[in-house]
């Protein structure tokens, strides 16, 4: 794979940025590097526009290009608190008493073949709200401006005939699945609910994606050619996994544990997968998500901008 020097360390460029140029590759850079104000960004923009009309891109598909650079921009600006890249990662373990509750109205041995989820309701006064509070809502508070809320389910995985089914596509390759997730706030929490080894399709992360500095601006380009052409037929995607030749299990850090194990993570940021099962695996987890007030306004406000240019 190919490695680049970030801050004194070799990291994978998962962006392949070695292998790119040329005018719209290069002001996706000027953007990443130069979005410190809004007239700023407003003419580098319009450049970009500019350019893509150079490259006889359809009106449609410009439209929703810019929409999405403007995304990225208002999300820096407005909900990311942080005011950089955050590369959140942290591991925990739920209380006995909650996680017990929980595997006596979830855990069940006849799951069926696949994937399934039920979305729950949390009790405001439970102990479990109070947990998630703390450990998740809290840390999410810390990273985003506009989180009020979370929303839970649970995931329920098994692979009772040995192959792949519906899966097949997104797992070609034991490295193809891992992503970032579509959604600039993307922060979750994952909590087994059995215990899960690595042949449960134990949750995985590539370790040098934490030290990775994304451009936000050239990640929603490259997903908008995919969405438009078709994932083979641009050098990178979100599914980023897909487009890599090889991936060194030293480079993978995989996360087995107990019942009760949580990892949380922000995913827009952190190349996970969720892992599939080897034959006669199967895991249960609680999934939570963050709500936040701030996302729907600001994709609509996205979208105004890109149609005033």
């Amino acid at each position: 794979m190919t490695k680049i020097i970030s801050k004194g360390e070799g990291v994978i460029d998962f962006q392949k940025t070695s292998v790119r140029a040329g005018a719209t590759y290069n002001m996706l850079l000027s953007l990443d590097q130069c979005d410190h104000t809004f007239l700023t960004f407003n003419r580098l923009i319009r450049s970009v526009k500019k350019e893509l009309i150079k490259e006889d891109m359809a009106r449609p598909e410009i439209s929703q290009v810019i929409s999405k650079l403007w995304q990225v921009f208002l999300f820096k600006k407005i909900m990311l608190r942080t005011g950089g890249h955050n590369h959140h990662l942290r591991t925990s373990t739920m209380p006995k008493n909650i996680l017990t509750l929980l595997q006596k109205k979830y855990c069940r041995s006849d799951l069926q073949n696949g994937v399934s989820t039920e979305h729950i309701s949390v009790d405001r006064g439970s102990a479990l709200h109070g947990w998630i509070v703390n450990e998740y809502l809290n840390v999410a508070k810390t990273l985003f401006r506009g989180v009020f809320g979370y929303s839970a389910h649970i995931r329920f995985v098994s692979n009772q005939e040995g192959k792949k089914q519906v899966w097949e596509e997104r797992y070609m390759t034991d490295h193809s699945n891992f992503h970032w997730d579509e959604d600039l706030n993307s922060f979750s929490l994952i909590v087994y609910l059995s215990d899960v080894s690595k042949d449960d399709g134990a949750f995985k992360v590539i370790k040098d994606s934490k030290m990775f500095q994304q451009n936000l601006y050239l990640s929603a380009y490259d997903q908008c050619l995919c969405d438009f052409n078709g994932r083979d037929n641009h050098i990178v995607s979100n599914r980023v996994g897909h487009h890599l030749k090889h991936v060194r299990e030293d480079d993978v850090k995989v996360f087995t544990g107990l019942s009760g194990t949580s990892v949380s993570f922000y995913g827009r940021h952190i190349l996970h997968d969720g892992g599939f099962p080897s034959a006669g695996g199967s895991r249960i987890a609680l999934f939570l998500e963050q709500r936040n007030f701030l996302t729907r306004p600001l994709n609509f406000l996205a979208k105004l901008l890109s149609h005033a240019l």
